[in-house]
């Protein structure tokens, strides 16, 4: 017996594969590792050589009335000048793009197809669409907490254009995967701005001052630096110590504050503040 307001068409086997598939990503929000894994996921209902997800809102203080920002690209196979052209569409072209201009309603998951052929500015269609062969992109688009959110798929030479049952099945996982979006861009984009325009030495001694915790200073500048987005190596250098001493002041400063990585860290000092 069915209950009421339930579906019998979804097998057990169909939602523990799917939920078993959608682990990862979910586990990776707010580390490097999320791209890849996201990548992965889509893969399954669609290939795509490279992966963009892009955040957009409407500014009338911006140069060009639109702020886009970049919260990351994913290429499927080796290609080291990914980030550099990724870099040059995102500081030249994308406050332009039509597509990142448009705000879909709430609450609404939408799609947009587009060929290369289709790019009107030429120089960016040369200089960003044709440097990988890409002939066709599909884009999910989602407006989340006044901001549209977008995820976009590019398929070159090797890959057909995207076909119908595939873009249904994008627009349908972009229910669950823009929201993702988000949260993952509140970690890896946001967090760090915000961290990084005050003084974020004292706003750890505060929060844990407010918790009971004591860090010493090189714990506290070692935190400051790692929400900051700085590697071990980097923090190292700059305060002229090896940098297996840096991880042991981590190590120290983890275990005083109960957590186990650069994510928790993140996470208790806003939940502190």
């Amino acid at each position: 017996m069915t209950p009421s307001g339930t579906s019998s068409d979804l097998t057990l086997g169909f939602v523990g594969s799917f939920a078993s598939a959608l682990g990862p990503v979910i586990e990776a929000v707010g580390t490097p590792r999320f791209l890849r894994a996201l990548n992965t996921f889509i893969a399954g209902f669609a290939d795509c050589d490279t992966l963009h997800l892009q955040r957009s809102r409407l500014d009338p203080e911006a140069p060009k009335g639109c702020r886009v920002d970049w919260i990351g690209s994913y290429c499927s196979y080796e290609d080291s000048d990914l980030q550099a052209v990724m870099a040059l569409y995102f500081r030249r072209f994308a406050a332009d793009d039509s597509i990142a201009r448009y705000v879909p309603p709430e609450r609404s998951t939408e799609l947009v197809q587009r060929s290369s052929a289709a790019v009107a500015d030429a120089e960016c269609k040369r200089l960003i669409f044709d440097v990988a062969a890409i002939h066709d992109e599909c884009q999910v688009l989602r407006t989340i907490a006044e901001a549209q959110y977008s995820i976009s798929l590019c398929r070159s030479k090797r890959l057909p254009p995207f076909s119908v049952s595939e873009l249904s099945r994008l627009k349908e996982l972009g229910e669950v995967l823009l929201p993702l979006t988000y949260l993952h861009a509140l970690q890896v984009v946001d967090a760090p701005a915000r961290l990084e325009a005050g003084p974020s030495d004292g706003i750890f001694s505060a929060a844990a001052a407010r918790r009971g915790v004591h860090l010493s200073q090189r714990e506290t500048d070692i935190c400051s630096a790692l929400v900051k987005g700085r590697t071990l190596a980097t923090i190292a250098e700059t305060m002229q110590i090896k940098e297996s001493t840096v991880k042991t002041y981590t190590k120290r400063a983890f275990a005083k504050l109960g957590i186990g990585s650069r994510r928790d860290l993140l996470s208790w000092l806003h939940e502190a503040r």
